[in-house]
């Protein structure tokens, strides 16, 4: 059995913690691209490591992957154009 400490460790992936910046390191699938709505749509809210994010398709079909946690809630209610 781990020590609460280790465990802490291990299950912590925010950004700033030993294994949300080992997480970090490596692709990690978000969601299906048929999960995102069509060319141009309203952007998907996207929860990823404890980080907020939307995913959208832009004019040319294009998946797009913002992070800007100040602009999220503009974002998330927006359409691409």
């Amino acid at each position: 059995m781990i020590s609460k400490e280790d465990n802490e460790t291990l299950t912590r992936i925010e950004a700033g913690s030993v294994m949300g910046d080992l997480m970090r390191c490596y692709w990690t699938p978000v969601m299906l691209v048929s999960e995102i709505p069509e060319n141009d749509a309203a952007p998907v809210r996207v929860r990823v490591f404890g980080e907020d994010l939307v995913a959208f398709r832009d004019s040319s079909g294009r998946v797009g992957l913002l992070a800007n946690s100040a602009r999220i809630a503009q974002l998330a209610g927006a359409r691409c154009q």
